[in-house]
Parts: C-alpha cells; structure tokens; sequence
C-alpha cells in the first residue's frame, strides 16, 4: 500500500502501530522501495512488503520498537550465494 492509502484505513487497526517500509531494493522483488505496512502490537497488519516472506519476521520486532521507541534497520535477502541456484527456493530472489 502507498501511504495515502495506509493513513486512509489506519483506524482499522486496534493500538500503537509501527510503520515498515521498504527503503531500497536490489534485483527482482514483489514489492518496490517505498512500500510500507502497518502493524500492531497485537498482530494486526495493513498492507504487505511481501507476499508472506518477511512479515512474520518484522511482527516480532514491533514490540521492540515500541518499548524503546527507536527505529530498526533491518536488511533481507533471499539470493542464493550459488548462481546455479538460482531461483530455486524463493521467487523474490532479490
């Protein structure tokens, strides 16, 4: 989702929320840099970075990030050390 559309339907959501956004992007991936999502301290999500990939991963982090208050960095990839892998496990690949 854009941000518009975030902030249009953020009080669907229940609590604090954490915003995730995708700040850069390299080779191919579902999603393109600046996409974000929203989610709760319950597990409540609006929008997607991936398609199921990463928000299992960025969920466990929310309550972190609203104890302290301080932002996380966090950088995923899903390329394969071995180029003849290739695409074999991930569609993302990037």
């Amino acid at each position: 989702m854009d941000m518009h559309d975030l902030l249009s339907h953020m009080n669907e959501i229940d609590g604090q929320l954490v915003l995730a956004t995708i700040m850069e992007v390299e080779g191919h991936a579902y999603r393109k840099k600046g996409v974000s999502m929203l989610m709760s301290a319950g597990g409540d999500t609006l929008g997607s970075l991936s398609p199921g990939c990463l928000e299992a991963d960025l969920i466990e982090r929310v309550q972190d990030v609203l104890h302290t208050g301080k932002p996380q960095f966090s950088v995923y990839d899903s390329r394969d050390p071995d180029d003849l892998s290739w695409g074999r496990y991930l569609a993302a690949g990037g």
